[in-house]
């Protein structure tokens, strides 16, 4: 059950995946928070900081606070989209697949 505020999954789904120009770059180094993976620019239309959320922890989605349900890191992200202030997370299938072969992995990609 959701808390009351926070929208329904079918309301917080984005458009059909689509091709874009822009830029994705990895934080790396001291400067950057292990919860703080990444920043995506898609020029003239978006600015997100990826976020990693591991189970159980909350974040702020929208405007209201969200728990993450999986058993593995949600990958979120937040910023804005057309001059407007967004928030969104990554499907499930995306956040498994990138939990299980980033850094901090046992094993590594797979094809």
């Amino acid at each position: 059950s959701s808390s009351p505020g926070t929208p329904q999954w079918q309301d917080c789904c984005w458009s059909e995946p689509q091709n874009c120009k822009g830029t994705l770059a990895e934080f790396s180094g001291q400067d950057a928070s292990q919860l703080v993976w990444a920043s995506l620019q898609v020029i003239g239309e978006a600015d997100l900081t990826l976020h990693w959320v591991d189970p159980g922890e909350t974040t702020t989605f929208g405007e209201s606070k969200f728990a993450n349900p999986m058993c593995v890191r949600m990958l979120t992200a937040a910023g804005t989209i057309a001059g407007s202030p967004a928030s969104g997370t990554f499907d499930l299938a995306t956040c498994a697949r990138m939990a299980c072969e980033g850094p901090e992995a046992a094993v590594g990609p797979r094809d």
